[in-house]
């Protein structure tokens, strides 16, 4: 498919480069054991499964606890009940503050155990982005310490169990880094008694510092920065650290520092996000835009002993960007705006699939739990033929960058706001108290907010302008998530609210009022709430574009797109060149044994496909097919 939309590079590398920085080893981590680095013990990003695969089958789960945040990208770190994560306060009218915190939770319970607060100023020549203010970095948790790197190069030292300082420093102030462009995104990895970060700039590439107090113990050799982090491995026999800068990719010497081998990148400078994989044992691939494509490097001996790097094998037609990546035996994902199925041993496309691709990846077992752009959790079975969706969830109604993680039977995962734990011990139903924290504005607020009856009870004992909070949002979200099956909690729900409806003053009460009527397919209310809207607030765009689209006349001319004989799906969208390839904007209705939806298109060509709870499905009743520039086969609909 062929998004109209096209993103110059600047910005399109803007968005990603935070979470990309999975180094890859085969090395399951155990759903028992701690994650104290970025991308779990092997920065993997991989879990033996112990049974859970049967569970996110099911795709019911129960939210344990949840929370809100700051803003920020950072990962989750886990070791035994400590919680460690990163994020940027937010000022009273909710705006992202100048201060960064490192905030360590009780991961049983959520419940704040200690709290670090410093300033964070952009450095000249820093800037933001489309992912928000960071921090990025994740956090490092190494013998009963936490380790952490702020968005303008902070380095700070903590005891776990209480959050006393016990060292800090700064990449830029005290060791020459540059200031990273978008923000100082490679996590820290540990190494014996060395806390490894990325300080690329004149004076180095890498800066090996002691646990215990902060002192340098040696620096490899002036680099540019990227956005990907380091990691160790065994290449050539030879215990390494991995690195890729700005300009190339490194084998550094963990002892001392010193460069073992370099590969040059096509390109140089560009913004580098992809962290390297070990394919097998002495080859590595590579990904990003100083690669132009995708590439492996052979690491060999030469006669007198030393390191060479040489390429292998090289791509154009696979990048990856926006994601980190999972390997699955010889099977590779990530993607872009694609999720790709790459074959490690030669570089070529297996496969690509829209509308998975900006997610974050967990492999457990053979299998991938994806956690997508827009929040839905979904379970995938991959091979080389393609990927299969087992089971999909709404997790967050928010966008989401940041990998999830299991840790003992549960799932930690966070988005720019909203940290949430969900319990994978076997629940089969969705409980009551997940229904009230999805419906609920403050979602994942303070700790005791009101559940389900204290919502009633306001709802029933207030009028709805006087209300501290405004539930349409999340009962929009809820119905988008849940489709057929939260239908009628929302319509008892929104009884309530009709009833207490607030003074005609409120333009967003009305606005959200009519896009919820819009969304369950009440055409009545919406013709009624649209006349409504319109003789109130005559200014408003969204009742002018809804007066076209409900025009009697334009729905005569509208074109009916219908599926069929799909009784046990959630939820049905369409996405196609005439909505840029959204799949979260128009929701089929179901009636009966069938789902439609009435688009007023202008004449023209579209390419198109269904989402089937989160699966890109061709139109079954369209022959009418073509394939984009990616080798993808869409339906066509011509409208005269």
């Amino acid at each position: 498919m062929k998004n109209s939309t096209k993103l110059e590079i600047k910005i399109f590398v803007i968005i990603i480069f935070f979470f990309i920085s999975s180094a890859q080893f085969i090395s399951n981590c155990n759903a028992e054991e701690s994650w104290t680095q970025w991308g779990g013990p092997g920065r993997d990003f991989s879990v033996s499964s112990d049974g859970l695969g049967k569970i996110l089958k099911k795709g019911k789960f129960t939210e344990k606890w949840s929370r809100r945040l700051g803003t920020g990208n950072s990962g989750i770190v886990i070791e035994g009940d400590f919680l460690v994560t990163q994020t940027r306060r937010l000022s009273d009218d909710g705006i992202p503050s100048s201060r960064e915190s490192v905030v360590c939770l009780n991961k049983n319970s959520g419940k704040l155990i200690w709290e670090y607060t410093y300033d964070s100023l952009a450095l000249e020549g820093q800037e933001q982005y489309g992912g928000g203010e960071g921090p990025h970095a994740t956090a490092c948790i190494h013998d009963s310490k936490v380790f952490t790197l702020g968005y303008a190069g902070q380095v700070h030292c903590f005891v776990l169990e209480t959050g006393g300082l016990i060292w800090k420093t700064n990449l830029v102030v005290d060791h020459g880094a540059d200031p990273v462009q978008f923000g100082f995104s490679a996590s820290p990895l540990a190494l014996g008694n060395s806390i490894i970060f990325q300080s690329a700039g004149k004076t180095s590439g890498l800066i090996a510092l002691d646990a215990n107090d902060g002192s340098v113990i040696w620096k490899s050799g002036a680099s540019a920065f990227s956005y990907a982090s380091p990691f160790v491995s065994e290449i050539q026999n030879r215990s390494q650290i991995v690195f890729q800068s700005g300009n190339d990719v490194q084998g550094i010497n963990p002892e001392d520092g010193k460069v073992l081998w370099k590969f040059p990148l096509r390109r140089k400078g560009l913004t580098n996000v992809p962290t390297p994989m070990v394919q097998k044992p002495n080859r590595i691939i590579i990904s990003g835009q100083g690669v132009n494509g995708s590439q492996s490097i052979e690491i060999s001996k030469s006669k007198n002993g030393e390191l060479e790097a040489a390429s292998d094998w090289r791509s154009t037609r696979v990048s990856i960007f926006e994601t980190n990546t999972i390997q699955i035996g010889d099977l590779i994902l990530g993607g872009d705006s694609f999720l790709y199925g790459i074959d490690a041993n030669s570089g070529k496309r297996l496969w690509s699939e829209r509308g998975l691709g900006k997610s974050n990846i967990l492999r457990i077992d053979n299998n991938a739990l994806l956690l997508t752009r827009d929040g839905n959790l979904i379970y995938t079975q991959p091979s080389n033929e393609g990927i299969r969706t087992l089971s999909s969830y709404k997790l967050f109604a928010e966008e989401s960058w940041t990998a999830p993680i299991i840790h003992q039977n549960k799932l930690f995962a966070r988005n720019r706001n909203i940290i949430t734990c969900i319990n994978l011990e076997g629940s089969e139903t969705e409980n009551r108290e997940l229904s009230v924290r999805k419906l609920r504005l403050g979602l994942y607020g303070t700790e005791g907010s009101e559940e389900w009856n204290s919502l009633v009870k306001q709802l029933n004992s207030k009028a709805f302008d006087q209300l501290s909070f405004n539930p349409l949002p999340d009962l929009f979200q809820w119905t988008r998530a849940k489709g057929e099956t939260g239908t009628d909690e929302v319509r008892s729900i929104l009884g309530i609210i009709e009833s207490n409806s607030p003074s005609p003053s409120n333009q967003k009460f009305s606005e959200d009022l009519m896009l919820l009527y819009l969304h369950l397919g009440l055409q009545e209310k919406v013709l009624a709430q649209l006349e409504k809207l319109k003789s109130t607030f005559p200014n408003s765009q969204l009742a002018e574009s809804l007066s076209k689209e409900w025009n009697l006349e334009v729905q005569q001319r509208a074109t009916r797109f219908t599926i069929a004989k799909k009784p046990q799906a959630r939820s049905i969208t369409i996405a196609g060149s005439f909505n840029n390839w959204n799949p979260q904007l128009n929701y089929l209705r179901k009636n009966n044994d069938s789902w439609d939806i009435f688009l007023p298109l202008e004449p023209g060509k579209y390419e198109y496909k269904f989402v089937v709870d989160g699966q890109w499905i061709l139109d079954p009743n369209n022959k009418n097919k073509s394939r984009d520039e990616n080798g993808n086969s869409n339906s066509v609909v011509i409208i005269p």
